[in-house]
C-alpha cells in the first residue's frame, strides 16, 4: 500500500488536472455553440410533445437558404421558410419568414417562433431603428397575431383583425444583437391561415452619448474663440 502511495505522489500534478481542463474547455464550446443561434421552432400549444426546433448555422451569411419545415407539428400541418442576413454596414439586419401555411381540421392553438441571438452585426455599438411587417390570410374560423422584438424592446406587434402597433424609437445595440418574431394563431375550428413577415434593425444615424460628449465642448470653444476675436476687433 505504501508504494503505492509513493508512486502516485509522483505523477505531476499537471496531468492530475488534465481532465479538469479537457472539461472546461468542452464546457466552453458548448456555451459557444450557443452564441449566434438562428432558431425556429414550431409548437401545438394542445400537444407538449410536438414542438420542433430547427436550429441554423451561427454565421448568417453563409446560409443563405434560411430554415424551412414542411410536415405535421401535433395536429397541424405546417410549411415554413425563414431566412437571416446581416449583409454589412449600409443594409439592414433582416430576419424574415418567407413563408408560411398551417392548417388544421380542428380547434387548436399554434405557435411559431423565429429567433436570432447574439447575432454578429456592423450594427452593434451603435443606434437601430427597428421596422417590421406581417400579413396573413385566413381560410375558416380563427384569428392570428405577431409579434416583434428587437434586444427585447418590442418593434412590430398586430393582431388579425385588429390593430397594428409599431415602435419608431431608436434603440442602441450594444455587444449583440438579438430579434425575435412570434406568430400565435387560433383555431376555432377546421382553417387554414398563410402569411409572411418581415423584421429589420437599421442604422438610425443616431450620435451615441461619447460622441455628444466629445462635440460639445468643442462648439462652446469655438464659440469662445469666436467673442474672443470680435472683443479685439472692437
Amino acid at each position: 500500500m505504501g508504494s503505492y502511495l509513493n508512486a502516485e505522489a509522483l505523477v505531476p500534478k499537471r496531468i492530475l488536472l488534465l481532465p479538469l481542463l479537457v472539461a472546461a474547455v468542452l464546457t466552453m464550446s458548448a456555451s459557444a455553440a450557443q452564441a449566434g443561434a438562428f432558431v425556429l421552432t414550431l409548437d401545438d400549444l394542445n400537444d407538449a410533445s410536438a414542438a420542433i426546433s430547427i436550429i441554423g448555422v451561427d454565421d448568417p451569411a453563409v446560409n443563405p437558404d434560411g430554415l424551412s419545415f414542411v410536415g405535421t407539428v401535433g395536429s397541424f400541418n405546417v410549411t415554413m421558410s425563414a431566412s437571416l442576413s446581416s449583409p454589412g454596414p449600409s443594409a439592414p439586419v433582416q430576419m424574415k419568414v418567407t413563408n408560411f401555411l398551417v392548417s388544421s381540421t380542428s380547434a387548436g392553438n399554434f405557435r411559431a417562433t423565429l429567433s436570432a441571438v447574439d447575432i454578429s452585426s456592423p450594427l452593434l455599438g451603435s443606434w437601430v431603428v427597428g421596422k417590421g411587417i406581417a400579413s396573413v390570410t385566413i381560410t375558416g374560423a380563427g384569428s392570428a397575431a405577431y409579434q416583434s422584438s428587437i434586444d427585447g424592446t418590442s418593434v412590430y406587434d398586430r393582431s388579425f383583425p385588429g390593430v397594428i402597433t409599431q415602435s419608431a424609437s431608436p434603440i442602441y445595440v450594444g455587444t449583440s444583437l438579438d430579434l425575435l418574431s412570434v406568430w400565435d394563431l387560433k383555431f376555432d375550428g377546421g382553417a387554414t391561415m398563410m402569411g409572411t413577415s418581415d423584421l429589420r434593425a437599421s442604422d438610425a444615424a443616431v450620435p451615441e452619448p461619447m460622441t455628444l460628449l466629445l462635440f460639445g465642448p468643442g462648439l462652446a470653444g469655438l464659440a469662445a474663440l469666436r467673442g474672443r476675436r470680435r472683443s479685439k476687433a472692437l
